[in-house]
Formats: C-alpha cells, sequence, structure tokens
C-alpha cells in the first residue's frame, strides 16, 4: 500500500505529512511538483485536485488534499 504523494520541499504542510506518514509507518511515493513550472496547473494534476494546491494524495484513486 504506497500513496502517491505529491509536495513541493520546504513546506511545513508537505513535511507534516511526510513525518506523519513516517511515524505511522505509512509508505509515499514521493512526487516533486514543481510550482514554478506550473506542475501543479496540468490538466492531470488538474483532475485529482480542482484547487492545484500541495500537499495532494492519492490513493489509488481516493484523493485527499486541503479544501
Amino acid at each position: 500500500m504506497t500513496i502517491d504523494f505529491y509536495y513541493v520541499p520546504g513546506s511545513a504542510p508537505c513535511r507534516a505529512v511526510q513525518l506523519a506518514a513516517a511515524q505511522i509507518g505509512v509508505p509515499l511515493n514521493l512526487k516533486h511538483t514543481d510550482l514554478m513550472k506550473g506542475e501543479h496547473l496540468t490538466p492531470e494534476f488538474l483532475k485529482l485536485n480542482p484547487q492545484h494546491t500541495v500537499p495532494t494524495m492519492d490513493d489509488n484513486g481516493y484523493t485527499l488534499s486541503e479544501r
């Protein structure tokens, strides 16, 4: 059970998710999202999270983000 985790290094909310996942033993598939390149605005990402924010998690089709 690995969860895709879209994140930005240095982001406090992203780091909190990483720390919590590590503490409870949930493996994350880290997917760096480069905001400067607009990777959070691609059609693929917008299908996951219409608000185009990070952190975003995708657990086999179930997505979770700040809303």
